[in-house]
């Protein structure tokens, strides 16, 4: 995929968001960043959903919300407001690191916290 974005699951979009889009994953949705970064307007993640970005850093995901998961392989969050998306009753982060890694200083507050060593 030329835009570096992999999509899978039935409500998947046939192309990757332009620079401001506001941005909808739903279950069963996931879609996975591999190249170049993203700069929204606004991410919502069903349950179910998930937003994949690796370690593609250079995000901007503007104002973050729902129940779903974003997964990052990399120290550095992404920029945008996850007020409600890490509140009681939000999403979950999972990061998918080496055993050394060093969570991101910026972040200190989870509603679910995954992390997996790899």
């Amino acid at each position: 995929d030329p835009a570096g974005i992999d999509r899978t699951g039935s409500n998947a979009p046939p192309t990757g968001p332009t620079a401001g889009s506001r941005v909808v994953i739903k279950n069963p949705d996931v879609i996975t960043v591999r190249s170049g970064s993203v700069s929204l307007t606004s991410l919502t993640l069903y349950s179910g959903g998930t937003l994949d970005l690796g370690a593609v850093t250079g995000h901007n995901l503007g104002t973050v919300k729902g129940q779903g998961t974003l997964k990052l392989a990399s120290a550095e969050f992404p920029g945008g407001t996850f007020n409600t998306f890490v509140s009681a009753g939000g999403g979950t982060i999972e990061y998918n690191n080496a055993a050394d890694f060093i969570m991101p200083t910026g972040r200190t507050i989870y509603n679910n916290l995954v992390i997996f060593f790899i």
